[in-house]
């Protein structure tokens, strides 16, 4: 096979043959992989070769990954990661020794073993190495941060209402928090209206107000007429101050209707937000339709002084 021409079907054909002898002669199949000379190939093979050795012989595929340079160690390890995750117990196990023997790449092993979990459907098991096992193997608080929100991102691709239920159970308050926000990242390129409802149905506080706003700011950004529909719905309140800026202070919508841009913003419920959305806009717009722009500045209700003299000034300012 090595001597037909490059295609995926003969790339295939040599990996499957290299898983085969994986079973009969595993150190022979890692160094016909090694011997590879194409880089992305050697790097496919590799990763074919440890993957099918540590479904059969986790510690010993391990020990091999570990011992090659350090080019090649993180793929080799995620490899070896990814083929032992059939069993949850052996990777997350093989992940927090890695993680103690080799502190200095303890946040790449933590994401290759949370990876490989969530590609076999192990959400749970992710989350709990990354809270709980990931607190005690982390070499700093920013890293096991960060695998909280990689573990609930990889669980929101697939099933953002259970990933997010599951972020209520975090105790640390910053934690759940940040959890909740990865989990928002993804579910609203799924289905925004219904994170937007499922928002609105967590208890009332902070975190429901923040995340309603990032989850709205994100909603606005990818689909602004459908985000703007939903918004439309609903009275004005602080929970929607920060979609309705979004909206308000998109370019295009200033660009092409000021008049309908000024609308929302004067709908946001904080009088200091609003001023803010409300410059953002006229400073734009009076660099179209500076006399429009004053006469609204002037006769404007909800502009804060320190904010309305300014705008006024830029307004008044030669054009150079």
């Amino acid at each position: 096979m090595s001597a037909e021409p490059a295609s995926e079907a003969r790339t295939a054909g040599l990996i499957a043959l290299l898983e085969e002898l994986v079973a009969a002669d595993p150190l022979r199949a890692l160094a016909l992989a090694h011997a590879e000379s194409d880089l992305a190939l050697r790097e496919k093979f590799l990763f074919a070769v440890l993957c099918a050795w540590a479904k059969r012989d986790p510690s010993a595929a391990v020990a091999q990954a570990r011992a090659l340079p350090e080019a090649d160690r993180i793929n080799a390890v995620a490899a070896v990661l990814t083929g032992a995750a059939h069993d949850p117990a052996t990777a997350v196990r093989l992940a927090e020794q890695l993680c103690r023997d080799d502190p200095v790449r303890a946040r790449d092993y933590g994401y290759a073993v949370i990876a490989a979990l969530a590609q076999v459907g192990e959400y749970r098991t992710a989350v709990h190495f990354a809270v709980s096992t990931g607190g005690t193997v982390a070499g700093e608080s920013e890293d096991r941060l960060k695998w909280i929100q990689s573990a609930f991102s990889h669980w929101a691709r697939h099933e953002p209402e259970y990933a997010a239920l599951a972020t209520l159970g975090l105790t640390d308050a910053g934690s759940r928090y940040e959890a909740l926000l990865a989990v928002v990242a993804d579910w609203v390129r799924i289905d925004p209206e219904g994170l937007t409802e499922f928002v609105r149905e967590l208890p009332a506080g902070t975190d429901r107000t923040n995340t309603l706003g990032e989850a709205l700011r994100l909603w606005v950004r990818n689909n602004p007429k459908a985000a703007s529909a939903w918004i439309d719905r609903l009275a004005p309140s602080p929970e929607l101050d920060a979609g309705v800026t979004a909206l308000a202070t998109l370019p295009q919508l200033i660009a092409l209707r000021p008049a309908v841009a000024l609308s929302w913003a004067e709908s946001i419920d904080n009088p200091g937000q609003r001023s803010n959305a409300l410059t953002a806009i006229l400073r734009q717009w009076g660099a179209a339709d500076p006399a429009a722009a004053r006469r609204y500045v002037e006769q404007s209700a909800d502009l804060r002084p320190a904010d309305r003299t300014i705008l006024l000034a830029s307004l008044t300012a030669p054009i150079p």
